[in-house]
């Protein structure tokens, strides 16, 4: 007798289960049980043209549509290796579990036109599966799979370049449950949820959503909750909000990475039920903001703005990319991409492990030394170090040389009144980059010196700040300090030394008074002057021409006063200072230089 092929034979199959079942429940007086579920076998080839073996090599269907309509609720269709290119909607009105060969080998293509399962309020999971360019024209929602109400549980498969107009690029479902799978280039462009959208809840476990789009939840929206674990959100966009996650509920993001991800409202995250995050990184190029909504800090977090309100002390916001150190979206073992910490990161180690948590997205074990108590944040434990603790330090040098080519030294001895060099050089020699820099002299009250450039306000790690300029030896032991002011409470200085010889080491000043405003080097004018009125005088100061450059003091007094510092002035080439002003009233006239003093002067109006 030969068996029943086809959908007959399953029937008989099934038929056996259940006599047998009836017979040993007649037998013991037990209620009737139900038919144990079974597999059906799909492969392409070869053709089924007469009973199978139920394997893959014997196959019981050709089609996945035909093994769907034999199958009955609670079965299995075993879609054996191959690329099937749909060109009708596989549809089911029962719970059915659907298993690949793998992800890489087992692909169902609908080719960009055809979208590829439909099954109205009923459960289905998928494993070890691709979906590609499935496309919802007939409905308006889930490219890939569309279940309306029903549930939908997915594991090991990956969902590529599938579309729906309205809802759910790659899943329209009442609730989502999703481990160790891909989601990439899937898109919604009329509504919501280039990957997933769900009128429940959704939960991600070792996933990664990468270069989905639409115009609201870039990966994912949900009515209700979202809860994601280990997982990554790379590069998924929106042209409102929600970069990556848009939910109505809650949303609970433990050990994950977003990167990347924008919209102009909550470019990583936009929770209406308000969200807690734990361990996760949140890094953005531009100036999106990460989070939009009510967010409840667990700690350990990182994020490159402000937006998402961290309270503890072991979260992070406005963290520098570069600091945060991440890896490009790569094959970094494991069943998905991930984003790698690289050396340096200060992600890793940041985090107190979770008893709930024992691996990363890869499978690999947290922490990655079972001796450590802490983790890395985000979804990749990296087996780096973690970065030494930061170090905010400057450096400052400062030398005198005879040359403008140096060798520049602490300290020379030159004729007076000859040319000398000074060099400041400002190094970062910590690990951070230093902000609020200020680089001062008191060569020059403390300001830079006008012959050297501007000092930057941020140096980074290494960096250097190096100023030449040139000055004239005095007599005598003249020491100049350069000081760096940085981070608004730490100061580094150096000095350097000129001792000029050969000329008088204490200056001797003459001066005198004269009407008018005099200009010229001819005269030194009188002890007194009086004027018939309101007018002006110049007071004139000569000293050795070996003190030019320097700053001589100049007092004024009015009568019966006392002496009051009024202005400086710069002692010309040829040793002298010519001070004028309008005086209206009895004035005296004094200078200082370096320790010494004039014999002073006296003007007087009539």
């Amino acid at each position: 007798m030969s068996w029943p092929a086809g959908p007959v034979r399953d029937q008989v199959r099934r038929f056996g289960v259940a006599a047998g079942a009836l017979l040993l429940a007649a037998l013991i007086g037990a209620p009737p049980v139900a038919a144990a579920p079974v597999t059906l076998y799909v492969a392409l080839t070869p053709t089924v043209t007469s009973p199978g073996g139920g394997s893959c090599a014997s196959p019981d269907y050709n089609t996945i549509q035909a093994a769907v309509t034999a199958a009955a609720s609670g079965d299995t269709v075993h879609i054996c290796a191959g690329t099937y290119a749909l060109t009708r909607t596989v549809t089911f009105y029962k719970t059915l579990t659907f298993v690949g060969d793998g992800a890489a080998t087992t692909i169902i293509d609908g080719g960009g036109t055809v979208q590829l399962f439909v099954g109205p309020f009923q459960s289905a999971a998928f494993e070890d599966l691709t979906f590609e360019n499935g496309e919802s024209h007939l409905t308006p929602s889930g490219g890939a799979i569309a279940v309306s109400r029903g549930s939908v549980t997915v594991t090991n498969s990956t969902f590529s370049g599938n579309s729906a107009y309205l809802r759910g690029g790659a899943i329209e479902a009442g609730s989502v449950t999703v481990t160790n799978s891909t989601f990439s280039g899937n898109t919604a462009p009329g509504d919501r949820a280039g990957a997933i959208f769900a009128y429940g809840s959704v939960t991600v476990t070792n996933s990664t959503f990468s270069g989905n789009a639409a115009a609201e939840g870039g990966a994912i929206d949900a009515y209700d909750s979202v809860t994601v674990t280990n997982s990554t959100f790379s590069g998924n966009s929106v042209d409102f909000s929600g970069g990556a996650i848009d939910a109505s509920g809650s949303v609970t993001v433990t050990n994950s990475t977003f990167s990347g991800n924008s919209a102009p409202t909550g470019g990583a995250i936009l929770a209406n039920g308000g969200a807690t995050l734990t361990g996760t990184i949140l890094a953005q190029p531009s100036a999106t903001d990460n989070c939009a909504g009510t967010v409840v800090d667990g700690g350990g977090n990182f994020s490159t703005d402000a937006s998402c309100g961290f309270t503890q002390s072991t979260s992070h916001t406005s963290v520098s990319l570069a600091s945060l150190a991440l890896g490009s979206l790569a094959s970094n073992g494991g069943p998905t991409q991930t984003i790698a910490l690289e050396p340096g990161s200060v992600a890793i180690d940041a985090v107190a492990c979770s008893p709930n948590v024992t691996t990363d997205q890869r499978g690999q074990p947290r922490p990655d030394v079972a001796s450590e108590s802490l983790c890395d944040a985000g979804a990749y434990e990296s087996a780096y170090p973690p970065p030494p603790p930061p170090v905010y330090a400057l450096s400052i040098t400062k030398g005198v040389s005879a040359s403008e080519a140096g060798p520049f030294v602490p300290s020379i001895s030159v004729a007076t009144g000859s040319t000398v060099w000074y060099q400041i050089t400002v190094t970062n020699v910590g690990n951070r980059p230093v902000a609020d820099v200020t680089v001062g002299d008191t060569a020059t009250s403390g300001a830079l010196p006008s012959a050297c450039p501007a000092a930057p306000t941020v140096l980074g790690v290494g960096g250097t700040y190096g100023c030449t300029y040139s000055a004239t030896a005095a007599a005598g032991s003249t020491t100049n300090r350069a000081f760096v002011d940085y981070m608004a409470s730490s100061v580094a200085y150096a000095e350097a030394t000129v001792t000029g010889t050969g000329g008088s080491p204490t200056p001797t000043l003459s001066d005198g008074i004269a009407a008018g405003v005099n200009k010229g080097s001819s005269g030194f004018g009188t002890a007194s002057v009086i004027l018939p009125g309101p007018g002006y005088v110049t007071y004139l100061v000569r000293v050795d021409p070996s003190f030019a450059g320097q700053h001589l003091a100049i007092y004024t007094e009015a009568k019966g006063g006392a002496w009051t510092y009024t202005t400086g002035r710069i002692v010309a080439a040829d040793g002298s200072v010519h001070y004028y002003r309008k005086i209206d009233a009895w004035t005296g006239f004094w200078a200082k230089l370096d320790g010494s003093s004039s014999h002073g002067r006296i003007a007087a109006v009539r």
